[in-house]
């Protein structure tokens, strides 16, 4: 049929359930709110203010932090220098563990319509490969 490598594109018709919008502020409100309670470990805080990190390490505490950070233009940069997983392949692994199906990303605006990609990660009880 295809090769593993290759990419299909299909049209498909249907409803799509469990599905988080991140151009949505108040869908991201939960999200936001569970980071918030993550304290910045103190000898973590101490470790940067001897380095002469400034601002010192914080975490993501809103809505519009995580929206920034889910559609940051420079996303990659960090994620290649240190050899972690980006702000977005995190999100997506704990939107998966929440049981959501998928994660609608804007891409842009076409006819004063906003554009979006949908990133299915379970249809059906069939896992999607990549």
């Amino acid at each position: 049929m295809r090769s593993p490598d290759s990419f299909t594109q299909l049209r498909l018709l249907g409803a799509v359930e469990n599905v988080i919008d991140v151009g949505n502020l108040e869908a991201l409100k939960s999200f936001a709110s569970v980071l918030r309670e993550f304290p910045i470990p103190r000898d973590v805080r101490q470790a940067a203010r001897r380095l002469g990190l400034r601002p010192p390490p914080w975490l993501i505490r809103s809505p519009i932090t995580l929206q920034r950070q889910l559609l940051h233009p420079n996303w990659r940069m960090l994620p290649q220098q240190f050899d972690l997983p980006s702000n977005s392949q995190v999100f997506g692994r704990i939107a998966v563990a929440a049981g959501l199906h998928g994660i609608l990303y804007p891409v842009g605006t076409t006819a004063g319509e906003a554009v979006s990609r949908l990133v299915p990660t379970e249809l059906g009880g069939q896992w999607v490969r990549r």
